[in-house]
């Protein structure tokens, strides 16, 4: 796990190599952590690794308004220099992600949204699916 500061924040981050060329942020839910991503992960490790990235963080913090976390996790996928974002956001990380595009409308390339918690099996093939593979 790798830690991401700026400011008085720091955000909690995994990154791994992907099996396609674009980069990839999973956002759960705020009351869920990381592990949340590790069914669609271990999916994901059979494909031949392209020149995209997964990163999955931990978000939330308790005290910070939606758009001071959008700030953070803009911040945090520049100084990643994270290309051509697709991202993948569960529950309350739907608002976030409509956060960050009203601060920046070109972001991401794409986005898959679940306002509710999705069944491991259908979110793993749908970021299969999501992600060309």
């Amino acid at each position: 796990m790798a830690l991401f500061i700026h400011g008085n924040r720091s955000i909690n981050y995994q990154i791994q190599f992907a099996p396609f060329s674009h980069d990839l942020l999973l956002l759960q839910g705020s009351r869920l952590g990381l592990e949340f991503w590790t069914p669609v992960l271990e999916n994901l490790k059979g494909h031949p690794s392209e020149q995209g990235r997964i990163v999955a963080c931990e978000w939330h913090q308790k005290g910070l308004s939606e758009a001071e976390m959008a700030t953070d996790l803009t911040n945090l996928m520049k100084t990643l220099g994270l290309q051509d974002v697709h991202v993948v956001a569960c529950e309350d990380a739907v608002g976030l992600v409509k956060q960050i595009e009203k601060q920046d409308a070109k972001r991401f390339s794409g986005t898959l949204l679940y306002p509710s918690t999705p069944r491991s099996e259908d979110l793993s093939r749908s970021v299969q699916e999501f992600s060309d593979l």
